[in-house]
Parts: structure tokens; C-alpha cells; sequence
């Protein structure tokens, strides 16, 4: 075994016992304090109490969108969820506080509510605060997030976010032959030459930049990042700082309840269903938002420099992925396997029922959806993001729920173009986002109208938007949106 194998032998990593939480600052998450075998069940078959309040640290390009979009799902499906995000179009609250962690001063959805509730679920994108975490969510929250091959996610990172470091790319191609720079332009970019040419002395091309940047935060173990953890700063080689990464990943391992692996995802999403006591139904899914392969790959030595500059996030997932399989020979590798298929069956079901075959769009590929098959509630949800339905329904509740939830006089003459009698008092210092919600409420109204049956998620029309999903009529009462009226 050579020096760079080594530094990913996770081994060495002392496992945590699951009683290690018995202490734990939140004693209703009693489950932490029961053996294995005890923590598990299936809804409807075994004696165990399904979970409801979620909370999912969405990493970054590690497939999350897969189990965002099924607690979008089993959230809407439950009236009255709480769902904390941000005040944006996708949710996501990453870029709020720069490289910091969250906190529950910034600004995200319904932050200003006079006794705000406590959360039900998440599932955006955010750096993890487990202090502020705890604080808004419901204390019996159950916590889950994602990792990917750190490999995978490197390139993942490197050819998504080239826009943001830009700059960077800008020195690496300095240093590359001509003939092996490729175009400037995102389609014809010899990306993997840059990555390649990069990892020759990372260290000397991020020297100039700061640590909130793109170049630290999509390119430095990225994934350990989202935990909360200052990753951007393990320069040292993985002797040096061995010991400083096993306590951190102790600490995850002490405050969260699952790891999803992306490699193994159905195999995860098994054992998921069975620790949160959910049914096939509920962790039925297709898998959104991948980037499609293009065969490519950096080369041997730089997948060797990598594992050493990223050692950390090679650590961090070597250890779930042992832990995983640790958890699938406890549970029975033949009952997983057969939950598997249960799954696949099910998904299998439905893009029969609901999709095009065979056809994606774009380079980040996504079901298309059958046209006659558009406005089917269970075809829709399973294939888009609805997180801008759930921002609506949310506010349109919470209107009735906090009736003093509203922007001050003062602030509304402030604005020429978001109007209404009942204007949330919303945390963002422009219009942006209410600009955002007004283009939902249109059509989330005509999603009201759409037909259902009792095999959807919400097949009625909650009380609290009888008012809401009624049509327009500027002429007779002047309104000409329903979501701040």
C-alpha cells in the first residue's frame, strides 16, 4: 500500500457506536438511543411509527435532487408542512452567508413570522449549522444528507460551475500547451485538460484567491464544505491533519441519522425506508438532474494527486460507504435487495404510465413527461421541481395562520411594482422574490383546478385556499393577483 492509499484506509477510523448518542441534547430523537435493530421497520408490515419531520443537507452535484424531490413530495402530500428555505426560486440558501455557515438570522421563508414554527422538512442547499439547525427545526427532526465518489463530484463541480471559476481557468490554461487549451466557450472547453494541468499545484493556483470563492468552495472538498466544516483550509498534508478530520466526521456521525451514496443509491434509499419506517411509496422516485456521461475521465496521475489534495471528502465517503454496507449485512443483504426491487418495480410503473421513452433534455437530463400526461398531478411531481407550488401554498397558509405577518405601511411605498392588501412581511432586501411568487400565482392556481384521484399526493383543495384558487377578475374587485391579496 503506497502513501496516497493510505490516506483513504478509513479503517483506521474508529467506528462510532450507535450508543454514543445516548446523550444527545435532544432527547426526542429517541431512536439514537436504541440498538440497530430496533431503529428499524417497514410502515403497514412492522410495529414502528413513521417519521415526518426531515431535515436533508442537500450537498452540491451529488444527485440530491433524487431525495429532494421525494420529501417535496411527502411534505405536499401532508397538510400543513413546514418546510424551511430560502426566499429564492429553487429554495437554496448556500450563497447567503458567503463561505459561513447558516445561521437563523439570515433571511429565509417566513423568518420574520411573530412566533415563527418550528420546521418540518428541508431539503435546499445550504453550509450546515447544527446549533442553528436545531433551533428551527422540529426537535424530532431526523437528519440525512448525500455524498458522492469524490472523483465524480470533482468533475461534476469542475464543468458545472466553470462560469464561477472562471478566473481560475483563466491561469491554468495560461500554463497549458495551445493546442491542448480547447476553445473558450463552455461546449468545446478541454475541461479535463484544465483539471489535469490543475492538479499539477493546486495549492499555487488557488493561492490568490479568497476562501468564499468558487474556486475554494466547488473545488476543495467540496463536500465536507457543506457540513459546516472549514475544509478550504486542509492545505496539510492528510499526516498533519488525519486526526482533525476523524473528529469531524465523528461529530456528523453522532448528528446524522443516514448517508445517502450516490453509487449505491437504491441500496441507500432501502435502508433509508426502513430506518424512517416508510413505505415503497413513499421513496419511489426516478432520478432527476444528471449530468449525461460523456465516457471522459482526468488521467491516472491526476486522479492520484487528487485523492491526496482532496483526501478529506475521500475520507468522509469511504466511511459512509463501509458504513452503508456495514448496515446492509445487519438488515439482511437479501431483504435490501428485495426492497430494491419493490422500489425499481415501482419506478418502473410509473415512467410506463408517465414519461417519453428514452428522451432527456439538455446536459443535465430530465424525464420528458407523455403531453397527455402533463397535467397528472403524480406524472408532474414525480419530474419537476414544485418547490415553487410549495413556496405558495406555504405563504398562502401562513397568511391565515399569522395574521400579523405582514409588510409595515412604510415598507410598501417602497415598491412600485408588488401590491396587495396583504403582503407578507418577507426578509430580502429587494423585490426579487416577490416578484418570483406572483409569477406562481398563476399557475399554481391552475394546478388547483387539475383533475385527481385518489392515487395522488393531495387529491383536495386544502380550506385555506378556497379563496386563492378562485379566478381573477380585475374589472369587479381590482385584484390582479390572489397570493398578496
Amino acid at each position: 500500500m503506497n502513501e496516497v492509499e493510505k490516506i483513504v484506509e478509513v479503517e483506521k477510523i474508529k467506528y462510532v457506536n450507535q450508543y454514543v448518542a445516548a446523550n444527545d441534547s435532544s432527547p426526542q430523537r429517541w431512536w439514537k438511543k436504541l440498538p440497530f435493530e430496533q431503529q428499524i421497520g417497514e410502515f403497514g408490515k412492522d410495529t414502528c411509527e413513521k417519521k415526518t419531520s426531515i431535515y436533508f443537507l442537500k450537498t452540491s452535484k451529488t444527485g440530491g435532487t433524487t431525495f429532494a424531490n421525494i420529501l417535496m413530495r411527502f411534505g405536499f402530500a401532508r397538510e400543513g408542512t413546514n418546510y424551511l428555505m430560502g426566499e429564492s426560486n429553487n429554495g437554496a440558501m448556500f450563497f447567503l452567508n458567503g463561505y459561513l455557515p447558516f445561521n437563523e438570522n439570515l433571511c429565509y421563508l417566513g423568518r420574520d413570522i411573530p412566533n415563527r414554527p418550528l420546521f418540518d422538512i428541508s431539503y435546499v442547499h445550504m453550509r450546515y449549522n447544527r446549533t442553528a439547525v436545531d433551533r428551527v427545526m422540529k426537535k424530532d427532526v431526523f437528519k440525512v444528507s448525500i455524498l458522492r465518489d469524490p472523483l465524480s463530484n470533482f468533475m461534476s463541480s469542475w464543468k458545472y460551475y466553470n462560469g464561477l471559476t472562471k478566473e481560475m481557468r483563466v491561469k491554468i490554461r495560461e500554463d497549458m500547451k495551445p493546442e491542448d487549451r480547447g476553445a473558450d466557450d463552455n461546449k468545446n472547453a478541454n475541461f479535463y485538460g484544465e483539471m489535469d494541468q490543475f492538479l499539477t499545484k493546486p495549492w499555487d493556483y488557488l493561492e490568490s484567491f479568497h476562501f468564499a470563492h468558487s474556486a475554494y468552495l466547488f473545488v476543495v472538498n467540496p463536500q465536507f464544505l457543506f457540513f459546516g466544516y472549514p475544509s478550504y483550509l486542509l492545505s496539510m498534508p492528510y499526516q498533519r491533519g488525519y486526526q482533525l478530520v476523524d473528529a469531524w466526521i465523528h461529530e456528523i456521525e453522532q448528528d446524522f441519522d443516514h448517508m445517502i451514496i450516490l453509487e449505491d443509491l437504491d441500496r441507500s434509499l432501502a435502508v433509508l425506508m426502513l430506518k424512517l419506517c416508510w413505505s415503497v411509496e413513499d421513496v419511489m422516485h426516478l432520478k432527476l438532474n444528471g449530468m449525461k456521461p460523456d465516457g471522459k475521465s482526468i488521467n491516472a496521475d491526476s486522479q492520484r494527486r487528487l485523492r491526496s489534495f482532496n483526501w478529506a471528502d475521500y475520507r468522509l465517503y469511504d466511511y459512509y460507504k463501509n458504513k452503508l454496507n456495514r448496515e446492509v449485512k445487519k438488515i439482511g443483504t437479501e431483504k435490501v435487495q428485495a426492497i430494491v426491487d419493490r422500489i425499481t418495480h415501482a419506478a418502473e410503473v410509473i415512467t410506463q404510465e408517465c414519461l417519453k421513452p428514452h428522451m432527456s433534455t439538455g446536459w443535465i437530463t430530465a424525464p420528458i413527461v407523455k403531453p397527455e400526461k402533463s397535467r397528472n398531478q403524480t406524472c408532474h411531481f414525480m419530474t419537476k421541481d414544485i418547490t415553487g407550488w410549495i413556496e405558495a401554498d406555504q405563504i398562502e397558509r401562513w397568511k391565515h395562520e399569522y395574521p400579523d405577518w405582514r409588510k409595515p405601511e412604510s415598507d410598501k411605498k417602497n415598491s412600485d411594482k408588488i401590491k396587495g392588501k396583504e403582503l407578507p412581511n418577507f426578509c430580502g432586501p429587494n423585490d426579487n422574490f416577490a416578484e418570483w411568487i406572483l409569477k406562481k400565482d398563476v399557475d399554481f392556481r391552475a394546478f388547483l383546478d387539475w383533475k385527481t384521484n385518489e392515487y395522488d399526493y393531495r387529491n383536495n383543495v386544502p380550506s385555506y385556499l378556497d379563496n386563492f384558487k378562485q379566478a381573477l377578475n380585475p374589472k369587479v374587485d381590482g385584484l390582479t393577483n390572489r397570493i398578496f391579496n
